[in-house]
């Protein structure tokens, strides 16, 4: 990964007016500026962009005091190929969540497009695929961060052979050595479920040979039960044809029995005819005899018929004269109705108009008081503007005070670095090397000593005044947002009020003229009710109407006697026709009484003959009544053997279906053993591999024991130029266990060797450490440009010089020039005046009032 370009908005100490910088040209360089000035804060903008982590404890403290959002943009080249990465951050609106933003770009003709994921995660994973490497192998190798100069030597020795192994790519091994290990715990799983099946197998065949057995014991009894069943059936047949006969027999007297109940039935009804025709006769001779008096009274009948019609025709005149007076008489009232609405309304009108007018005055007062408070409203947004003017002074103060913070953090970090040389007996002076003896050294660490106490006393008063600080903006910022709120929705209601008053003035306005005119159509209305001056038409025709009504003479009184009459004298009509039809009627119904009088004989006789037929068919069936008896019992026999039958009908189809399941489950028993089998074989094979791919005496602990020389080869290199090949170092990746004395336990220790013989790592600190620590971590750089495959032909050098006298940091100076063609890039962040020289590029950054800036020299 070569940087290419860098564009920072409110990181840290940078505010969004900062140019970009651009690392394109510059192959060795040097960044400078003094403590707390953002050095080390670019280097942490383009490891947040890339994978998120930078030395802020939480991403909130990378966001410039004072604002709201921050965002940071990377250009990069990894082989050819340009990418482009832009991570933001920014708060909620309510100041207490943090919403983040990544989008990654790749270069092409046509300029950059969007490659990002569907989430934040999966952009990550694409960026760390591209660069082959995470946060942790780039601070371990090609990033010295400040402060983490002995990143990798500290860690444990198994931690640092996971680093290379980092470096070296190995994770693939891990994958692999995963997948074998998950492929291994399956097929084991299947060989264990396969076992269990070829149990569950035999289990269910336990019962093969004693159903085989009772099936060959079955068969012949079946067929034996079957030959007496077909005689048995042959014996029901016959039985069932003579039942059916009788049944027959019993059938037709039965059939006999009906027809000599409906015959009787039908003698009796023919016999009761008979004598109905002779009443009839006799009524009808009678009838004949009063048809004179039957006469007289249906003259009176034709009569009343005939003063009837003339009395409904006139009712039928009256009924239409009234339905006509009805309708005008409602069309009178819905003009009565029609205008006394239009009167009321009016008056509502009248009413609702006065009450408007009387709130003239009110209203013009309530306007008037409504536009003072809004005129005060005016007077409140001049005194938030001077506490926001107070907010502003407030974050450079805090500003001010962590810049002080953090620079008398530096300088506690250096006297206690001081006196940790002092307190493991080191007699020479931490500054200048000379040798102080007991008493210099006593006077060195109290005059220190007094340092750090003044140094922590005046950083305890900066954290004072800071709290202080952001208590009081927080304060200010609190009351300032409640006040603009307040003052916003004043003036929002302040001014809707004024809206609605103006148009209610208005409304008023135009209802005074309304009034008047109202008033005036009011009296007149009220005067056209009292005269009844509406529908003077349909009145009129009303009266002419009651005029035409009692001219038509018709008199109820004499309908309805009219109408009794008719009903009294109705029966005389149909007497008369009856008298009429009575000859006739005579003839007919002597000729009904013969009519029946022979039906009746004939009935007789067929009667006769069917209780003869009833006697004969009788006596056969009595013959014959033993036959329903034998017939039942040779039907339970019958039954009894078909059950028989078919109970061992069913065992021997259940123990054939059976047999062929057995055969069936032999063949699957067969073909799972053979599956367990391959599956323990599969499983034994994967345990293999991923041994092999593990870390342990694996491929991994093998390409690792081949790097180690290549890393020792490099950083004996380096440490021999900036020790006068003094110092040499060496990677020992076994050591003898305590425990037993033939074991042998994998590691990965740092021996160190000098004039004094050889030491472990952790025997060394300040400058010797900073030289083994750089030595060490160069090599590991070099390692990841040859054989990670992750593309970083970049080193990232921060501080550590300080704890170098001016031979050492020339000596330094000199070993990072000796391997400056082996990157592409390399650049030294320091603060230390003789080195800004040392390099042919220097990256200036300086921190102003409104933020810091970078220039490039």
């Amino acid at each position: 990964m070569i940087p290419l370009k860098l564009t920072l908005k409110n990181f840290m100490s940078y505010r969004d007016n900062v140019p970009p910088l651009s690392f394109e040209g510059i192959h060795v360089a040097c960044l400078t500026g003094d403590n707390g000035h953002g050095k080390s804060a670019i280097f942490d903008a383009i490891t947040w962009a890339l994978w998120g982590k930078s030395r802020a404890r939480s991403d909130e403290e990378l966001i410039h005091i004072g604002q709201s959002d921050m965002s940071v943009e990377f250009d990069f080249a990894v082989g050819e190929q340009r990418y482009r990465v832009i991570r933001k951050l920014s708060k909620s609106a309510s100041g207490k969540g943090m919403r983040s933003e990544l989008d990654l770009l790749i270069a092409s003709e046509t300029g950059y497009r969007v490659i990002s994921g569907d989430h934040i995660r999966d952009t990550e994973d694409k960026i760390r695929s591209i660069l082959r490497m995470d946060y942790e192998t780039f601070i371990n190798s090609a990033f010295l961060v400040q402060g983490r100069a002995s990143e990798f030597t500290d860690k444990a020795a198994g931690d640092r052979k996971e680093v290379i192994g980092n470096i070296l790519g190995l994770s693939v091994y891990d994958d692999l050595a995963k997948r074998a290990r998950d492929r291994e715990t399956e097929k084991e799983s299947l060989a264990e479920k396969l076992a269990t099946a070829v149990a569950e197998l035999e289990h269910q065949m336990a019962n093969r040979a004693a159903d085989e057995a009772e099936l060959a014991r079955i068969e012949p009894r079946l067929a034996e039960l079957q030959e007496q069943l077909r005689a048995q059936e042959e014996t029901v047949r016959s039985l069932r044809e003579e039942n059916q006969s009788l049944q027959a027999k019993r059938g037709q007297i039965g059939d006999v029995r009906q027809r000599l109940v409906k015959s009787r039935g039908q003698r009796q009804e023919w016999q009761s005819k008979a004598e109905q025709c002779r009443q009839k006769i006799g009524h009808l001779e009678k009838l004949v005899a009063s048809a004179e008096e039957i006469e007289r009274g249906y003259s009176r009948l034709v009569e009343a018929r005939r003063a009837d019609q003339e009395l409904s025709r006139r009712l039928t005149i009256v009924h239409a004269l009234d339905q006509r007076k009805a309708e005008l008489e409602k069309a009178v009232e819905r003009a009565q109705e029609r205008l006394v609405a239009v009167i009321e309304e009016t008056a509502k009108r009248v009413a609702e108009g006065e009450r408007k007018t009387a709130r003239l005055p009110e209203l013009h007062k309530a306007l008037a008081a409504i536009r003072s408070e809004l005129e005060r409203l005016a007077k409140d947004d001049e005194e938030v503007r001077a506490d926001e003017d107070r907010l502003g002074e407030l974050a450079a103060g805090i500003a001010a005070l962590q810049s002080d913070i953090a620079r008398l953090d530096e300088e506690l970090k250096a006297v206690r670095e001081k006196l940790d040389l002092l307190a493991r007996g080191d007699t020479h002076c931490p500054l200048c090397e000379s040798l102080l003896g007991d008493e210099g050294v006593l006077r060195l660490r109290s005059k220190l000593e007094v340092e750090e106490q003044g140094i922590q006393c005046t950083r305890a008063m900066a954290e004072q005044a800071l709290v202080q600080k952001r208590k009081e903006h927080a304060a200010v910022e609190k009351a300032v947002a409640r006040r603009k709120a307040e003052i916003d929705r004043a003036r929002m209601a302040g001014q809707k009020e004024v809206a609605a008053l103006e148009k209610e003035l208005a409304d008023v306005t135009q209802a005074q003229a309304e009034v008047s005119r109202l008033k005036d159509d009011l009296r007149a209305m009220e005067e056209r009710l009292a005269r009844r001056d509406y529908a003077v038409k349909e009145q009129e025709r009303f009266r002419a109407l009651e005029q035409e009504r009692a001219g038509a003479g018709y008199d109820a009184a004499r309908h309805e006697q009219v109408r009794r009459e008719l009903a009294e004298l109705g029966k005389y009509e149909a007497l008369r026709q009856q008298v009429l039809d009575a000859g006739r009627a005579i003839d007919e119904q002597k000729a009904l009484l013969s009519g029946a009088l022979e039906a009746a004989e004939r009935l007789s006789a067929a009667i006769a003959e069917d209780e003869e037929l009833e006697k004969t068919l009788a006596a056969a069936v009595e013959a014959m009544a033993g036959i329903p008896g034998r017939l039942v019992s040779a039907e339970e026999v019958l039954r009894r053997l078909e059950d028989e039958e078919r109970r061992l009908r069913d065992e021997v189809a259940t123990l054939r279906e059976k047999s062929r399941r057995y055969a069936e489950l032999e063949e699957q028993k067969q073909e799972k053993e053979r599956q367990r089998k391959e599956a323990a074989e599969e499983a034994t094979i994967f345990k293999q591999l991923a041994e092999a791919f593990g870390r342990k005496g694996g491929i991994q602990a093998l390409l690792i024991e081949q790097a180690i020389p290549e890393i020792e080869e490099e950083a004996n290199r380096l440490l021999g130029r900036m020790t006068d090949g003094r110092m040499a170092l060496k990677l020992e990746t076994q050591r003898a266990a305590r425990s037993r004395k033939d074991a042998v336990i994998e590691t990965l220790d740092i021996r160190i060797f000098d004039d004094l013989g050889s030491r472990n790592y952790e025997m060394f600190s300040g400058g010797e450490a900073f030289r083994i620590n750089l030595a060490l971590r160069i090599a590991l750089s070099k390692l990841l440009v040859n054989r990670a495959g992750a593309s970083l032909p970049t080193l990232i050098i921060d501080e550590g010089f300080g704890t170098q006298d001016s031979s050492g940091r020339e000596k330094l100076v000199d070993a990072i020039r000796s391997i400056q063609d082996e990157f592409k890039k390399i650049i030294v962040i320091t603060h230390l005046e003789d080195l800004k020289d040392a390099f042919p590029v220097r990256i200036n950054v300086t921190k102003t009032g409104g933020g810091s800036i970078i220039e490039v020299s």
